[in-house]
């Protein structure tokens, strides 16, 4: 708590306004600049669920140290969010969150999120396929270093159903979807030292390096499990801690979400995530399979 504490008064929060220009035409917004970060928004198009579908990215780049942030931004930090209400026929608008990294900092305060370049794919359904879209999002976002900047950007672009299938930015955008790992749960149980063990096994993957993200609300955090591989590298052991953060309730009964990340030899990046019911004996019995 005093590092926690220590962190809170480092942290001096700020907000930037930015008002947008007149719409862009084409597949690219002009740069909302400043010495800590710059953004944009890039448009494509990406085969998903077995179709194509228009996506829009929301691309950073961080001076070194700076970092942005996951949906879950742990012990600080705020995750990105957007208001499309401007925006002429678009029927809805997901954000895809990349996998996030684990940042540690005075050893015991842990944030989730991104360094360096990132995008944050949205993928569109229009109202109408045959007509243009008129994008119009207010973007609202913190970047961190020692101290944290909230930001706030508009962003308006228009584009045409032509222009998302020609776009030199989808293959961008869509190595910010990372494909699945395919793995069982053989164990999550919490043990008598108030442990989550929860042992994955995977026919095909061999892991690296990998990290598990759990998400219970926010009456719970779950710092960096302790990790044991097998020898062959297909089964993973994720001991992991977790605080109370509230005395409303316990873990045993609520819904977790799990996002397992990992890597390959040549670096590129898997994640898969899945919900599941903790029951109330703190026990989950049944095999899952992505």
């Amino acid at each position: 708590m005093k590092n926690f504490m220590k962190y809170l008064c480092l942290t001096i929060f700020l907000t930037m306004l930015v008002t947008a220009s007149n719409a862009s035409a084409g597949t690219e917004t002009g740069w909302k600049r400043s010495d800590e970060v710059s953004a944009r928004l890039i448009a494509g198009e990406i085969e998903l669920n077995d179709k194509k579908s228009p996506v829009i990215g929301f691309q950073m780049l961080l001076s070194d140290k700076w970092k942005t942030y996951w949906r879950t931004p742990g012990d600080g930090g705020l995750a990105f969010s957007f208001d499309k209400s401007k925006s002429r026929n678009i029927k809805s608008a997901e954000i895809i969150w990349p996998a996030p990294t684990r940042f540690v900092a005075y050893e015991t305060i842990e944030t989730f999120g991104y360094s360096k370049d990132v995008v944050f794919p949205i993928i569109i359904e229009r109202e109408d396929d045959s007509k243009p879209v008129h994008i119009n999002f207010t973007i609202n976002y913190a970047i961190c270093d020692e101290l944290c900047i909230f930001l706030n950007n508009d962003f308006e672009l228009d584009i045409s159903p032509e222009q998302y299938k020609n776009t030199k930015f989808s293959k961008k955008i869509e190595k910010y979807i990372e494909p699945k790992i395919n793995f069982e749960i053989k164990k999550l149980e919490i043990n008598d030292e108030r442990i989550l063990e929860i042992k994955l096994k995977s026919d095909s993957h061999k892991f690296q390096d990998p990290d598990l993200f759990l998400e219970a609300g926010d009456d719970f955090r779950f710092p960096k499990a302790e990790i044991f591989l097998s020898g062959d590298s297909k089964t993973a052991i994720f001991n992991v801690p977790f605080e109370k953060l509230l005395d409303s309730h316990n873990l045993e009964g609520n819904e977790i979400t799990l996002t397992l990340v990992d890597k390959s030899p040549d670096g590129k990046k898997y994640k898969t995530e899945k919900k599941i019911t903790l029951p109330q004996s703190g026990i989950y019995k049944k095999k899952l399979k992505n």
